[in-house]
């Protein structure tokens, strides 16, 4: 019989047997998950979609790719910096107006403390503006930097799990941190901090990488052929 190879959906593993392999029920000998290889006329339609591990099958193109969401840290997750500027600026105007002695050490004074305030309410603001997280039908896209960009993306049939964490404070202004765990080698852990209602992004996520699963034909217990 020719020899057919196989590739874990979780970790990636690769598995080679024969034919008689079809419709068998085992675990992965990677990361001991249980997995099921499909029958024979099942696997032929995985395997005349996709020939490599990296490119599951896609039942829709890359024309396809619809966005879904954008998510980006909200500004009130840093109200501490932000107080910390209003009161170094404050300071300013006391040291610039309401003291009689204007002395010049007191106008150096009062332009260090504004600048202080000043770089730290931008870099508030860039903390807040510098990332993106896009989020498509088939991808989630992570864009960072003002300047400079840089661009990373995860293939959504990759997500094997999303978790929330929020405490006492965020939940009582309504934000938190997302984690993204995925079989992907570059990101195996994405953390999304400082989020909007992240419960809410969590089931949108979460409703997109299994609509990204289904329309790769995919499921958490099965091999993909090459």
């Amino acid at each position: 019989m020719p020899t057919r190879t196989f590739y874990c959906v979780l970790c990636g593993a690769t598995i080679r047997g024969d034919e008689s392999f079809y419709g068998t029920e085992f675990s992965c000998p990677s990361c001991n998950a249980r997995v099921a290889i499909p029958q024979l006329q099942a696997a032929s339609t995985i395997e005349s979609a996709t020939r490599a591990p990296s490119a599951p099958p896609l039942a829709t193109s890359r024309s396809g790719d619809q966005p879904v969401a954008t998510f980006a840290p909200v500004l009130r997750a840093y109200l501490g910096r932000l107080m910390f500027s209003v009161i170094l600026a404050l300071t300013a105007v006391v040291v610039a107006v309401l003291l009689r002695d204007h002395a010049p050490w007191q106008w150096v004074m009062a332009a260090s403390l504004l600048a202080w305030a000043l770089t730290v309410y931008l870099s508030t603001l860039w903390k807040c503006k510098s990332i993106r997280y896009q989020l498509s039908s088939q991808r989630l896209i992570i864009t960072s930097g003002l300047l400079s960009k840089h661009v990373d993306e995860l293939e959504l049939f990759r997500v094997k799990d999303i978790l929330v964490s929020q405490n006492i404070w965020q939940r009582l202004l309504n934000y938190g941190t997302i984690t993204i765990l995925s079989t992907d080698d570059t990101t195996p852990q994405l953390v999304m901090p400082h989020i909007h209602e992240p419960l809410k992004a969590k089931e949108v996520l979460r409703e997109a990488y299994h609509e990204a699963r289904r329309a790769a034909n995919l499921r958490t217990t099965e091999f993909i052929q090459s």
